[in-house]
């Protein structure tokens, strides 16, 4: 996706890539890595010209979302390394996991 959205160079990986190194120790390849749901990411779609665009988050510091889990699961998560995607503000996302339900 760097080589279509943004013009990049072969080889920085993307979301599918992160997320597929770090669920690399539980046997899960790439072909196994869904397509990722991306909760605060803001791409926009031209419904005439089907032209994709990422844009800076609509989102705010402190959104959260809160999800609960119906079975055991592995879970990976990713923050897009993509600037426009981020204003090009690249630093840490907090996260908590309360394992207890």
């Amino acid at each position: 996706m760097f080589e279509l959205l943004y013009d990049e160079e072969e080889g920085r990986p993307g979301c599918e890539g992160n997320l597929a190194a770090a669920l690399a120790p539980w046997g899960i390849g790439s072909d196994r890595v869904p397509i990722a749901f991306n909760i605060f990411m803001h791409v926009a779609v031209d419904g005439d010209t089907g032209r994709i665009e990422v844009r800076p988050p609509l989102s705010k510091a402190g959104d959260f979302i809160r999800l609960r889990a119906e079975m055991p699961l592995v879970v990976a998560m990713t923050a897009c390394s993509a600037g426009q995607s981020n204003n090009f503000s690249y630093k840490p996302i907090d996260f908590y996991i309360d394992s207890n339900g």
